[in-house]
Protein backbone atom coordinates (compact mmCIF):
# COMPACT_ATOMS: atom_id res chain seq x y z
CA UNK A 1 0.00 0.00 0.00
CA UNK A 2 1.35 3.43 -0.91
CA UNK A 3 2.12 5.98 1.76
CA UNK A 4 -0.17 8.96 2.17
CA UNK A 5 2.27 11.41 0.48
CA UNK A 6 2.57 9.02 -2.50
CA UNK A 7 -1.20 8.76 -2.76
CA UNK A 8 -1.51 12.55 -2.64
CA UNK A 9 1.12 12.91 -5.37
CA UNK A 10 -0.79 10.39 -7.52
CA UNK A 11 -4.03 12.27 -6.88
CA UNK A 12 -2.42 15.59 -7.88
CA UNK A 13 -1.07 14.09 -11.10
CA UNK A 14 -4.46 12.54 -11.85
CA UNK A 15 -6.29 15.84 -11.27
CA UNK A 16 -3.87 17.68 -13.56
CA UNK A 17 -4.42 15.04 -16.27
CA UNK A 18 -8.17 15.48 -15.92
CA UNK A 19 -7.88 19.27 -16.13
CA UNK A 20 -5.84 18.97 -19.32
CA UNK A 21 -8.35 16.50 -20.75
CA UNK A 22 -11.29 18.77 -19.87
CA UNK A 23 -9.63 21.70 -21.64
CA UNK A 24 -9.00 19.59 -24.75
CA UNK A 25 -12.60 18.35 -24.73
CA UNK A 26 -13.93 21.91 -24.31
CA UNK A 27 -11.88 23.00 -27.33
CA UNK A 28 -13.12 20.00 -29.30
CA UNK A 29 -16.73 20.75 -28.31
CA UNK A 30 -16.41 24.39 -29.38
CA UNK A 31 -14.96 23.42 -32.75
CA UNK A 32 -17.73 20.87 -33.32
CA UNK A 33 -20.48 23.30 -32.36
CA UNK A 34 -19.33 26.10 -34.69
CA UNK A 35 -22.21 26.42 -37.18
CA UNK A 36 -20.18 27.75 -40.09
CA UNK A 37 -17.71 24.89 -39.93
CA UNK A 38 -20.54 22.34 -40.08
CA UNK A 39 -22.41 24.09 -42.90
CA UNK A 40 -19.40 24.60 -45.13
CA UNK A 41 -17.62 21.35 -44.34
CA UNK A 42 -17.06 18.99 -47.22
CA UNK A 43 -18.19 15.36 -46.92
CA UNK A 44 -14.55 14.38 -46.44
CA UNK A 45 -14.04 16.69 -43.47
CA UNK A 46 -17.35 15.58 -41.95
CA UNK A 47 -16.30 11.95 -42.13
CA UNK A 48 -12.93 12.79 -40.59
CA UNK A 49 -14.74 14.46 -37.66
CA UNK A 50 -16.69 11.24 -37.17
CA UNK A 51 -13.46 9.25 -37.28
CA UNK A 52 -12.04 11.44 -34.53
CA UNK A 53 -14.97 10.45 -32.36
CA UNK A 54 -14.43 6.71 -32.69
CA UNK A 55 -14.54 5.00 -29.29
CA UNK A 56 -11.82 6.21 -26.97
CA UNK A 57 -10.96 4.83 -23.54
CA UNK A 58 -8.87 6.19 -20.70
CA UNK A 59 -8.06 4.26 -17.55
CA UNK A 60 -6.68 5.89 -14.43
CA UNK A 61 -5.75 4.02 -11.31
CA UNK A 62 -5.29 5.30 -7.81
CA UNK A 63 -4.40 2.40 -5.55
CA UNK A 64 -7.11 -0.21 -5.95
CA UNK A 65 -9.55 2.28 -7.55
CA UNK A 66 -9.94 2.39 -11.33
CA UNK A 67 -11.59 5.23 -13.22
CA UNK A 68 -12.58 4.21 -16.72
CA UNK A 69 -13.65 6.98 -19.10
CA UNK A 70 -15.29 5.84 -22.34
CA UNK A 71 -15.99 8.43 -25.05
CA UNK A 72 -17.92 7.48 -28.18
CA UNK A 73 -20.44 8.57 -30.77
CA UNK A 74 -24.10 8.56 -29.81
CA UNK A 75 -24.70 6.56 -32.98
CA UNK A 76 -24.72 2.82 -33.35
CA UNK A 77 -24.17 0.21 -30.69
CA UNK A 78 -22.64 2.24 -27.88
CA UNK A 79 -24.73 0.36 -25.28
CA UNK A 80 -23.12 -2.90 -26.40
CA UNK A 81 -19.66 -1.38 -26.03
CA UNK A 82 -20.50 -0.08 -22.56
CA UNK A 83 -21.85 -3.50 -21.54
CA UNK A 84 -18.67 -5.19 -22.80
CA UNK A 85 -16.48 -2.76 -20.82
CA UNK A 86 -18.45 -3.53 -17.64
CA UNK A 87 -18.21 -7.27 -18.34
CA UNK A 88 -14.42 -7.08 -18.79
CA UNK A 89 -14.08 -5.18 -15.51
CA UNK A 90 -16.14 -7.80 -13.67
CA UNK A 91 -14.31 -10.72 -15.30
CA UNK A 92 -11.03 -9.25 -14.07
CA UNK A 93 -12.26 -9.08 -10.48
CA UNK A 94 -13.22 -5.40 -10.33
CA UNK A 95 -16.32 -4.31 -8.45
CA UNK A 96 -18.28 -1.52 -10.13
CA UNK A 97 -18.78 1.23 -7.54
CA UNK A 98 -20.49 3.78 -9.77
CA UNK A 99 -21.25 4.32 -13.44
CA UNK A 100 -22.76 7.33 -15.15
CA UNK A 101 -22.89 9.01 -18.52
CA UNK A 102 -23.40 12.37 -20.15
CA UNK A 103 -24.55 13.13 -23.68
CA UNK A 104 -23.29 16.26 -25.39
CA UNK A 105 -24.48 16.54 -28.96
CA UNK A 106 -23.59 13.27 -30.66
CA UNK A 107 -20.98 12.27 -28.08
CA UNK A 108 -21.54 10.03 -25.06
CA UNK A 109 -19.16 10.19 -22.10
CA UNK A 110 -19.31 7.14 -19.82
CA UNK A 111 -17.53 7.21 -16.48
CA UNK A 112 -17.09 3.96 -14.56
CA UNK A 113 -15.56 3.84 -11.08
CA UNK A 114 -14.45 0.39 -9.98
CA UNK A 115 -12.38 -1.17 -7.24
CA UNK A 116 -10.01 -4.04 -7.91
CA UNK A 117 -10.34 -6.77 -5.30
CA UNK A 118 -6.79 -7.26 -4.01
CA UNK A 119 -7.37 -10.90 -3.05
CA UNK A 120 -8.93 -12.11 -6.30
CA UNK A 121 -6.78 -9.92 -8.54
CA UNK A 122 -3.50 -10.38 -6.67
CA UNK A 123 -1.48 -7.31 -7.57
CA UNK A 124 -3.71 -4.25 -8.17
CA UNK A 125 -1.29 -2.69 -10.66
CA UNK A 126 -1.10 -5.98 -12.58
CA UNK A 127 -4.88 -6.23 -12.63
CA UNK A 128 -5.18 -2.64 -13.86
CA UNK A 129 -2.67 -3.32 -16.62
CA UNK A 130 -4.54 -6.48 -17.65
CA UNK A 131 -7.88 -4.66 -17.66
CA UNK A 132 -6.42 -1.77 -19.65
CA UNK A 133 -4.90 -4.12 -22.22
CA UNK A 134 -8.15 -6.08 -22.65
CA UNK A 135 -10.30 -2.97 -22.99
CA UNK A 136 -8.00 -1.29 -25.49
CA UNK A 137 -7.79 -4.51 -27.55
CA UNK A 138 -11.59 -4.79 -27.53
CA UNK A 139 -12.06 -1.20 -28.72
CA UNK A 140 -9.36 -1.58 -31.36
CA UNK A 141 -11.01 -4.76 -32.70
CA UNK A 142 -14.56 -3.36 -32.70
Amino acid sequence: MSSLPDQLDEAIIYIKELQTRVEKLKDKKESLLEPESLNTASPVSRSSKTAILSPEIMIHELGSILDVILIMNNVGCNQLIFNKVVRVLQEEGAEILNANFSVIGDVVFHSIHAEVDKESAGNCKGAAATISKRLKKFLHDS
